[in-house]
Formats: C-alpha cells, sequence, structure tokens
C-alpha cells in the first residue's frame, strides 16, 4: 500500500505552477480512491434518467408549411385612384412581413376560435378546449383555483362572446399551455418560424395524441389565412362596398327618371306644348346624366373588383401533416449520457469539496 502524501497547503497568497500540479494530484487520487462511489453515483442516475425518459409519455409532431403569395403594386394605380374617391387610403406598397403573420399566429385573436373549434379525438368530437382539458389533466391543475367553478369546469359553447368569467379563466390557460407561458418555463404545444432564404412558413404542434396535433394546426392555419386576408384588404373591401352602394343608388334613381319620362311622353302622346316641351327636355337631362354617372361608377366598380382579386394575398399549402404520424422518438442514449455524467460531476463535486473543507478545518 503507498504512503498516502501530506496535504499540500498554500502558505501564501501566491501560487505557483509547482503548487497547481500537485494540487492536481492530490485531488486525482482522492477521486481515484473512490472511483467505485463515483461510477455508483454516476450509474444510478443515469437508470434514472433513463427510465423517466421511458416513463414519459409519446409526443406526436404536426407539421404544416405554407406560402403566402401577394402583388406588391402592380395593381395600385386604379385602386388607389378609386380609394381616394370614396375617402379610403390604400395603404401604399402592399408588403407582408413573415414574422408579422407569425406573430398573428400566436395571438388570442387566432388562438380562441381554433379552442372553440370541434375536432375529433379518439372517435369523440368535442371542443379543442375540452380535448386539452382532459388530455393534459388541466382539473388536477385547477385544483388550487380560488374560482370553485374551475376545477370540474367543461366548455358548453363555442360562441366566445357568450363565455363567462370561469370560461374566459380557462380559455386564457389554454392558451398558455399553446403558446407557452415564461412565468412557468412551460414547454409551449405550438411553434413556428420560416425560411429565410425561401420564405416558406411553418406551424408545428405537439401533442400527447396525434389527433388532436393534426387538428390544432390544421385549424390555426385555417383561422390564420382568413383573417389574414380579411384584413389586409379591409380598406380595399369597404371602397368596393361604397361603390356597390352608389351604383344601387344610382341604378335606381335612373330607374325612376326613366318611367317619368316614359310617362310623360304616354300622357301627351307626342303632342306637346312649349312648356311641355321644355320640362321632357329636363326629363331627359336627367336620364342622361344619369346615365353617364352609372357607367362612370360601374367602371370604378370593375376596375376597384379587378384590383381588389389581384392585390389579395393568396394562403399556399405545401405540405399538411397527414395520418399516420409516428411518435417524437425517444432518446435513451441520450438520457443515459447526461444522467452518467450529472452523476459523475455531482460526486466528484462532493468528495472534492468535502476534501477542502476537512483541510481548511484541519488548519
Amino acid at each position: 500500500m503507498t504512503e498516502q502524501q501530506p496535504p499540500v497547503y498554500i502558505q501564501d497568497d501566491e501560487i505557483t505552477l509547482k503548487d497547481l500540479i500537485l494540487k492536481i494530484q492530490e485531488f486525482w487520487r482522492l477521486l481515484w480512491a473512490n472511483k467505485w462511489y463515483i461510477i455508483a453515483f454516476a450509474l444510478i442516475l443515469a437508470s434514472l434518467s433513463a427510465l423517466r425518459t421511458y416513463l414519459t409519455p409519446s409526443r406526436f409532431l404536426a407539421k404544416l408549411t405554407f406560402m403566402v403569395n401577394e402583388d406588391e403594386g402592380s395593381n395600385m394605380g386604379g385602386i388607389a385612384n378609386v380609394l381616394g374617391q370614396f375617402g379610403f387610403s390604400s395603404g401604399g406598397k402592399s408588403e407582408y412581413n413573415l414574422d408579422r403573420i407569425l406573430e398573428l399566429s400566436r395571438s388570442r385573436r387566432i388562438i380562441y376560435p381554433v379552442l372553440l373549434d370541434s375536432i375529433t379525438v379518439n372517435d369523440s368530437k368535442d371542443l379543442i378546449a375540452n380535448h386539452l382539458i382532459r388530455i393534459y389533466d388541466f382539473h388536477d391543475r385547477w385544483e388550487d383555483s380560488k374560482d370553485p367553478k374551475l376545477p370540474d369546469y367543461i366548455f358548453t359553447t363555442g360562441d366566445e362572446t357568450k363565455l363567462d368569467n370561469t370560461a374566459r379563466i380557462a380559455l386564457n390557460s389554454l392558451y398558455l399551455q399553446i403558446v407557452g407561458n415564461e412565468k412557468k418555463s412551460n414547454d409551449p404545444l405550438m411553434s413556428n418560424g420560416y425560411g429565410e432564404e425561401t420564405a416558406i412558413l411553418n406551424l408545428n404542434v405537439t401533442a400527447l395524441n396525434a389527433d388532436l396535433a393534426i387538428g390544432m394546426v390544421t385549424r390555426i392555419y385555417d383561422v390564420l389565412s382568413a383573417y389574414y386576408i380579411e384584413k389586409t384588404v379591409e380598406p380595399q373591401q369597404e371602397a368596393v362596398n361604397a361603390l356597390k352602394l352608389k351604383a344601387d343608388s344610382l341604378k335606381n334613381s335612373l330607374s325612376a327618371a326613366e318611367a317619368r319620362l316614359a310617362r310623360f311622353d304616354d300622357t301627351h302622346r307626342n303632342l306637346y306644348l312649349s312648356s311641355d316641351v321644355v320640362q321632357r327636355d329636363q326629363y331627359q337631362r336627367q336620364v342622361t346624366l344619369l346615365t353617364i354617372m352609372y357607367g362612370e361608377v360601374i367602371k370604378n366598380l370593375e376596375t376597384a373588383n379587378f384590383a381588389l382579386q389581384s392585390q389579395m394575398p393568396f394562403f399556399q399549402t405545401i405540405d399538411e401533416p397527414q395520418f399516420p404520424i409516428l411518435p417524437s422518438p425517444k432518446s435513451l442514449v441520450k438520457a443515459i449520457l447526461i444522467g452518467g455524467l450529472l452523476g459523475g460531476f455531482l460526486s466528484c463535486g462532493f468528495f472534492i469539496s468535502r476534501k477542502i473543507y476537512r483541510d481548511a478545518m484541519a488548519t
């Protein structure tokens, strides 16, 4: 048995290379003497890490990719002129922002309608909100809630305007489960992104159930595309609607003027006094003027409709999630390595810290 060297103590504040080497050798001998304890602790943590990974429920990833196409400026001249006549602004050059689309997809304006929509999960059709409550055990999470109705709450309507305070608390809790909660650092069910070179966007939902993952990502895309298109062309649509109202009004006025002129001709049977001729000319001028105005409005309406359709953004799906989707693979090897390394570092740190403490107390 080799004779153990006495501990090395540094008397001065200045540390030499020799002192450092001696101290490292001392720590190495200490760890080598306790190698079986270190190995045993590393194996225990590696086993626990592998067991935890094995028992973790499988997760299913549903990914949807799409593109957004928008015309920028090619048809803006006509629509800008028409919008200006009715007090609307075209907003200048139409530029869509990928970051804005992705941020919008995470907003309550998009997620709330998704939660209140119905899908079929495990042959049971219900609101997505209720599926989430059951699959993720929200009733257990809400046991300590100040609202006594929350621990047993289930949504009975998909109409957001009819929700009470309890429903809104539950809805917000589900929303944070989907997009993430910074205060609780939970893993969100939803993620998104885009390729900077390809401009292809993606929506991803990772859930404990394949039906739920596919249903949610599909509904998010549907609500997002409909809302974005509606808001993008809203000023132009208002201008088109105003032109339609103007055209309908002029059409009614023109029909009334033509009817007056026809009744006048029927009444006088081409036997006119001078005063009658003047009156008939007035009727005729009114019909002519209204005809010109109506034709101009119809031309503007056709221009506005064409420009509106040309300017409307187009969401194009590239890849949709399809059944069946396989669960995300569990990396047992990675879990064992992480657990083993963590156990080794912790046990080494324990023996070194204990050595330093005992030496300090001995002096």
